[in-house]
């Protein structure tokens, strides 16, 4: 197998999060905390989405997010806690499949990120957009080298000033 500083990508698993400290001579070490299997820990849980706005429709393991207007909110939200002591790279993936999405791809449709740092500074806004119209399974990947140490982030599946439907969903 390649070193893992070759291999830094996303899980094909609906959301992950992941982390980078500096190594030696200024190479990056990830480690993936949603694969269970490799006895990594998972920050996200399952159970803990909440719904953004006026929410979701959960079927099985994925939320459907459905707006007849351009004036709905939508989507999940979940909080996670990391409490670094040094800043670390964060990296999370999801993916998306939309139908009919009015207008162009921008921050309203996306995997969005709030993030709230130790020292009680924030970043809100980050995010990788989804394309709008109809298409089949999108993956979006986001990562973010922080300047200082996270105290917590929240997480969205952001839906709204869109009209149409959307699905978040796990990729086997």
């Amino acid at each position: 197998r390649r070193p893992v500083t070759d291999r830094i990508r996303c899980l094909t698993l609906f959301l992950i999060l992941a982390f980078s400290m500096p190594g030696d001579l200024g190479s990056e070490v990830t480690k993936r905390v949603f694969h269970v299997d490799r006895n990594e820990e998972n920050l996200f849980s399952t159970d803990a989405w909440k719904p953004f706005g006026k929410g979701f429709r959960k079927v099985g393991d994925t939320f459907y997010c459905e707006n007849e207007t351009t004036d709905e909110v939508r989507g999940a939200v979940q909080l996670v806690v990391l409490e670094q002591k040094v800043a670390a790279r964060i990296m999370a993936c999801a993916s998306s499949k939309a139908i009919n999405v009015s207008g162009k791809s921008d921050i309203h449709f996306s995997l969005y990120f709030d993030i709230f740092y130790m020292d009680g500074d924030k970043a809100l806004g980050k995010r990788e957009s989804f394309s709008t119209g109809s298409h089949d399974w999108e993956e979006k990947t986001f990562a973010f080298l922080p300047p200082k140490p996270i105290q917590s982030i929240n997480c969205y599946l952001l839906f709204r000033k869109h009209s149409g439907m959307v699905l978040f969903r796990k990729q086997f």
